[in-house]
C-alpha cells in the first residue's frame, strides 16, 4: 500500500505539470491567433523557462517568431532557431522565412546569401524553387542577369508547380531584356509567357510588358490591343494602375486597336537587339564601373554578328553612336577585373576591345572614357 501510495503521489504532479504545459501552449496559440503580441512574448517567455526540454519549445519559439512585428528581430530569432535546434525536421521552413523577409526589404544581398546558403542546405526541400525564385529576384535586383537567367531556367525546367515555373520565365524575360532590350527575343518570350500561363499570376504583368514591347517598338496598335486586354481581364489590378495613363494617351492620339497581340510576324520584324536601349542600371548608379569596348562596327548586320558571340561572355549593352555601333560587356568595379574578361575576349575570338569607365554626373549622364 505504501508503495501504491509514493507511485499516485509522484503521478498526480507529472500529470498536472503536462496538464499545465499544454495548457500554457494552448494560451500561447491563442494570443497569436489574437494578435496580442505583448501577452505573447510574455506567456511564451514564461513557458521557455518552465518547460525548456518541452516537445513543443521550438513550436512556441516559432511562433513568437512569426508574430515579430521588428523584420530585424525576427530575422535574429530565426537564426536563434535554427542554431538551437539543429535537428529540428522543417529547418528549411524557417530559413523560408528569412528570405521572405529580406525580399520584402528589398534587401538583395541577403537575400541572394541566404538563398543560395538554403539551396546547398536542404537540396530536396519542398521549397527549392522558392529559393531559387528568390535568388533569381535578388540577382536581377543586383543587375548579375546572367546568374538570375540561368537559376530561371533551371526552375523552368524541373519545376512541378506551373506558378513557380511562371514567376521563373517572367524572370527569365527580364533578364534577356537586360542583356538585349527591346529586341526580337524579349518580345517571342513575353508572347509565350502569355501563350503559357493565361490563368497564372504573371498574366497582368506579361500584358503590360507585351504592350510596353509593342510601345517601344512603334506597333502602336498592337500596344492599345495588348494594354485594353489587360484593363478588360485585370481591372482592379496594379498592372492596370500603372498603364492607365497610357492607354488613354495612345487613344487620343486615335491609334487604333490591334487585337492580334501575339502576330509572331510583328515580332520578327523587330531588331535581334535594341540599339538605342539603355540599361536601368547605368540609369540609377552614380557609382564608376568598367566595361570592355568592342566597337565601332558600321554595319547593324556587322553588330548584330559580334553580338551573338559576346553574349557567351556575360550582359551585353548595344549603343548606337555617332562612330557607328558600340558593344559594351561587362560591369567591373575595377580595370585589372575588365582587363581578364578583354584578353579572354581576343584570345578565344581575336576580337579586340579596350576598357571604358562610365561614370554619373549630377544628370544622370554618362561619360565614356577609354582606360590605358
Amino acid at each position: 500500500m505504501r508503495k501504491l501510495a509514493a507511485l499516485v503521489l509522484i503521478f498526480v504532479p507529472i500529470c498536472l505539470l503536462a496538464s499545465n504545459e499544454n495548457s500554457m501552449f494552448a494560451t500561447i496559440k491563442t494570443l497569436a491567433a489574437k494578435g496580442d503580441y505583448a501577452q505573447l512574448e510574455k506567456t511564451s517567455s514564461e513557458f521557455l523557462k518552465k518547460f525548456p526540454s518541452s516537445r513543443h519549445a521550438v513550436d512556441v519559439s516559432i511562433i513568437l517568431a512569426e508574430n515579430e512585428k521588428n523584420p530585424e528581430e525576427a530575422v535574429r530569432k530565426y537564426r536563434a532557431i535554427i542554431a538551437k535546434y539543429k535537428n529540428y525536421g522543417k529547418l528549411d521552413l524557417l530559413y523560408l522565412r528569412i528570405c521572405e523577409i529580406y525580399h520584402l526589404q528589398s534587401d538583395w544581398k541577403s537575400l541572394a546569401k541566404e538563398a543560395l546558403t538554403a539551396l546547398g542546405s536542404f537540396p530536396k526541400s519542398a521549397y527549392t524553387g522558392d529559393f531559387q525564385l528568390f535568388y533569381c529576384a535578388a540577382e536581377a535586383s543586383l543587375y548579375r542577369y546572367d546568374q538570375s537567367l540561368r537559376f530561371a531556367n533551371d526552375v523552368i525546367k524541373h519545376e512541378n508547380n506551373k506558378n513557380k515555373a511562371a514567376q521563373a520565365a517572367l524572370f527569365s524575360a527580364q533578364a534577356e531584356r537586360a542583356r538585349t532590350g527591346y529586341s526580337r527575343s524579349y518580345g517571342h518570350m513575353l508572347r509565350e509567357l502569355v501563350i503559357e500561363y493565361p490563368q497564372h499570376g504573371i498574366n497582368p504583368t506579361a500584358l503590360l510588358l507585351l504592350g510596353d514591347f509593342y510601345e517601344k517598338t512603334n506597333s502602336l496598335g498592337k500596344a492599345v490591343g495588348a494594354y485594353s486586354s489587360l484593363a478588360e481581364k485585370y481591372p482592379r489590378s496594379p498592372e492596370y494602375a500603372m498603364m492607365r495613363t497610357r492607354l488613354n494617351s495612345l487613344r487620343s492620339k486615335g491609334v487604333k486597336i490591334d487585337r492580334n497581340i501575339l502576330d509572331r510576324n510583328t515580332i520578327e520584324r523587330t531588331q535581334k537587339f535594341d540599339l538605342t536601349y539603355r540599361d536601368e542600371q547605368e540609369k540609377s548608379k552614380n557609382q564608376a564601373h568598367y566595361s570592355v569596348a568592342i566597337g565601332p562596327l558600321d554595319t547593324e548586320k556587322r553588330a548584330a554578328e559580334i553580338h551573338r558571340v559576346l553574349k557567351n561572355f556575360g550582359t551585353v549593352k548595344t549603343i548606337r553612336r555617332k562612330e557607328g555601333f558600340f558593344h559594351y560587356i561587362g560591369n567591373f568595379a575595377s580595370v585589372q577585373q575588365a582587363l581578364g574578361l578583354r584578353v579572354r575576349i581576343a584570345e578565344e575570338y581575336g576580337i579586340n576591345g579596350s576598357i571604358v569607365r562610365f561614370a554619373g554626373d549630377e544628370n544622370q549622364r554618362y561619360i565614356y572614357r577609354e582606360e590605358k
